[in-house]
């Protein structure tokens, strides 16, 4: 749901993060993270920058995200994520 919004390499990044950080260990009941703040800052008319924090199995994980105004290849103007980085 979410490569749309983010460019191929953020994308991954966050599939490989997740995969090694929340999908360990057999047989572990699936909970879902819940986003407990959001903090966003316009860099500029073009750059955003957003902050999070989630709760997931009652643990704290920060998440920073670079949004960037762009022009997909259909030339629709879009907000896409071109970093992403998490704690």
């Amino acid at each position: 749901q979410l490569s749309p919004w983010m460019t191929r390499e953020v994308h991954t990044e966050l599939n490989d993060y997740v995969n090694r950080t929340f999908h360990h260990g057999s047989g572990a009941q699936r909970q879902r993270a819940q986003v407990v703040s959001v903090h966003a800052f316009m860099v500029n008319e073009d750059a955003a920058e957003v902050a999070a924090r989630m709760v997931l199995c009652g643990r704290s994980h920060a998440i920073a995200a670079r949004l960037q105004h762009v022009h997909d290849p259909r030339e629709r103007s879009v907000w896409r994520c071109t970093s992403l980085a998490w704690a």
